[in-house]
C-alpha cells in the first residue's frame, strides 16, 4: 500500500532530488493498493497490478455518535510540524485565528496520546492535504478526523467528492483566504458542525472503517468475504 504514490511514482524528484521513482518498485509486487484514483491508471499504463483504495477509520469500541455542540477549541490543528503547515497556520494566526496546534515540533504544543479526544473537543478540526504546494492528495486524516463524528475543514480536493459529501458531511477550502471565511461563518454556528460531524459518523459506520476497505480488497482479488 502506497499512500504517497500521486507524488513519487514518477521520476519528478517531488522529495528526495534523486533519481528515482516509485514505478520501478510497483513491478515487484503482485499486488498494489494505491490511495489516488489517478494513480491507479499509472499502475494499468504500467501493466502493475493494483486496487484503488483510500485509508480508513477505526472507530474505537464504545465511541457513538455526537450529540452535543459543546466545544473546547473553536478550530484546532493536529499534526507534526512542517515548514509549509508553518506557513499557513501563520497566516491564519495574523488573521486573528483562535487555532491551537498539537504534534511534534510545534513552539509549546502539547503531546496528544488521543487524537480521537481532540477532534470531538474541536468545533473544526483544520485539514491540510497537500503532498506539495501545489498538489493535493488523499490523507489518512480525512477518514480517521470525521470517522469519529468530528467536523472536519480541509483542503479541496476531488477525490474527495468520491467518498463525502462535500458540505454536508465534510468542509472543503481552496486557498487560505476561504479557510478564514468559512471558518468566521461557521465559528458561531456550533450546530451547524454538529450536523456536519454526525452525518460524517453515520457515513463512516456504513462505508469508511477499515473492515469494509479490507475487505473489499479481499474480494477483488478472489477471497469470498
Amino acid at each position: 500500500m502506497n499512500l504517497d504514490d500521486k507524488a513519487s511514482f514518477w521520476p519528478y524528484q517531488v522529495f528526495s532530488g534523486k533519481d528515482d521513482d516509485y514505478r520501478k518498485w510497483a513491478q515487484l509486487f503482485d499486488l498494489n493498493i494505491t490511495n489516488s484514483q489517478i494513480a491507479s491508471s499509472w499502475y494499468q499504463q504500467q501493466g502493475v497490478g493494483c486496487i484503488y483504495a483510500p485509508q480508513g477509520v477505526h472507530i474505537p469500541q464504545g465511541f457513538t455518535e455526537p450529540t452535543h455542540a459543546s466545544y473546547k477549541y473553536p478550530i484546532s490543528f493536529l499534526g507534526s510540524h512542517k515548514l509549509d503547515r508553518e506557513t499557513i497556520i501563520n497566516r491564519l494566526r495574523q488573521s486573528q485565528l483562535p487555532i491551537t496546534v498539537f504534534g511534534q515540533g510545534w513552539p509549546q504544543a502539547e503531546w496528544v496520546s488521543d487524537p480521537n479526544a481532540i477532534f470531538r473537543a474541536s468545533q473544526i478540526n483544520l485539514g491540510l492535504g497537500l503532498a506539495t504546494p501545489n498538489l493535493t492528495t488523499i490523507k489518512g486524516r480525512d477518514f480517521e478526523c470525521p470517522g469519529v463524528g468530528a467536523c472536519y475543514l480541509t483542503t479541496y480536493n476531488w477525490e474527495l467528492t468520491n467518498w463525502w459529501d462535500v458540505g454536508k458531511e465534510i468542509l472543503c477550502y481552496r486557498n487560505v483566504e476561504e479557510l478564514v471565511e468559512m471558518f468566521a461563518w461557521y465559528r458561531n454556528r456550533p450546530g451547524d458542525c454538529l450536523k456536519i460531524a454526525q452525518a460524517a459518523w453515520r457515513r463512516s459506520v456504513n462505508e469508511h472503517t477499515w473492515d469494509k476497505r479490507f475487505r473489499k480488497i479481499f474480494r477483488e482479488i478472489g477471497f469470498n468475504i
